[in-house]
C-alpha cells in the first residue's frame, strides 16, 4: 500500500454534520453578538451571501470557513459544529452582556462628565 492509498483512505472518513443545526447555531451566535450578516461576512473575509447560505443550510461549508466563523464569533469550532453553544454559554453570555452594558453606561457617564467640565472651563 502506497502513501497515497493511506491518505485517500483517511480522507474518505465520514463525519456527519447537521448543516441545518450548524446554520441555526451560527445565526443565533451572530444575533447574540449583535452582528448583521454583512458585518460577520466582513469579519470573516467572506461574501454576505455566503453567510446567508450557511445560516439557511443552502451550502455545506469547509472547515476553513468554520474556523473563520468561530474566530469572528469568538467561540470554538466545536460550539458551531455541535450546536450546543446556546445551552452551554447562555449564562456566561448573559453575564458578559451585563458587563459590557455596564461598561457602556460608565463610558457614557464619563463622557458626559468630561463634556460638562469642558464646557464650564470655556
Amino acid at each position: 500500500m502506497s502513501e497515497n492509498d493511506v491518505t485517500t483512505k483517511k480522507s474518505n472518513a465520514s463525519y456527519p454534520i447537521d448543516w441545518t443545526l450548524l446554520g441555526r447555531t451560527v445565526r443565533n451566535i451572530r444575533k447574540r453578538r449583535q452582528l448583521t450578516q454583512k458585518e460577520l461576512a466582513d469579519l470573516c473575509g467572506l461574501g454576505f451571501s455566503t453567510i446567508s447560505h450557511i445560516e439557511t443550510a443552502q451550502i455545506h461549508t469547509t472547515i476553513e470557513t468554520i474556523l473563520l466563523l468561530s474566530d469572528a464569533l469568538m467561540v470554538t469550532p466545536n460550539d458551531i459544529l455541535e450546536g450546543n453553544y446556546n445551552r452551554k454559554h447562555s449564562r456566561r453570555l448573559a453575564a458578559d452582556d451585563e458587563y459590557y452594558m455596564g461598561l457602556g453606561r460608565a463610558l457614557a457617564d464619563a463622557t458626559r462628565d468630561y463634556e460638562h467640565k469642558h464646557k464650564s472651563l470655556t
